[in-house]
């Protein structure tokens, strides 16, 4: 999940698009408060990866494995914060999904010779998303891990889809496109949490 989108992945994240209209995307992802619940007001990892080639599969790779890595931190986080026991149940498949994923990922990565190995720490921007859901209090932790999570979704579906349709290594499309499913999915869940969650007083 990187440098992407998100990313609006980012990332992976959950991001890349390879449009000209970058300003309308990130736009969108600054909806309902969400992006300010990440600890940044802008989004430059949708930018950047909008305007990288399509086919490029490294930066695929990384910005979906930051992605991932950032889910599963996060998660974790909920597993311990989180007051819902659905967002719990939902932390819970976000480990599993993205652990698969990542594993995949690894393979992929290798099999293609993306040229190094998957990273294994957070970017800046998805390290001080996670400072800001460590910061939370327990009344606004599960809002914020919604609303981070609101946000990840939107940027690992313009991630995965560019490379599903545009990608230039075939097996890397396929994992795009089966994981593009997994995301939709889990972004579904997440809006349905987010309803269901009342706003912190």
């Amino acid at each position: 999940m990187e440098r992407l989108i998100i990313a609006g992945a980012s990332s992976l994240s959950l991001a890349a698009c390879g449009t000209s209209d970058n300003g309308s995307n990130a736009q969108d992802l600054q909806s309902d408060g969400a992006v300010d619940k990440m600890g940044t007001v802008d989004n430059p990892d949708v930018a950047q990866a909008k305007a990288q080639p399509s086919d490029d599969a490294q930066l695929y790779v990384s910005t979906a494995a930051i992605g991932d890595l950032y889910e599963i931190e996060a998660s974790r986080l909920a597993l311990q914060k989180a007051r819902s026991a659905q967002v719990k149940a939902s932390a819970k498949q976000m480990i599993a999904d993205h652990s698969q994923t990542t594993g995949q990922l690894k393979t992929l990565a290798t099999a293609q010779d993306v040229g190094r190995a998957l990273p294994t720490e957070l970017d800046p921007r998805h390290k001080a998303m996670l400072d800001t859901l460590k910061a939370a209090s327990n009344a606004a932790f599960d809002k914020t891990y919604l609303d981070q999570q609101t946000v990840a979704h939107q940027e690992a579906l313009l991630l995965h889809a560019n490379y599903a349709s545009k990608g230039k290594f075939d097996r890397l499309k396929a994992f795009a496109t089966a994981t593009l499913q997994m995301v939709q999915h889990h972004a579904a869940m997440v809006k349905q949490l987010s309803g269901a969650t009342a706003p912190a007083s």
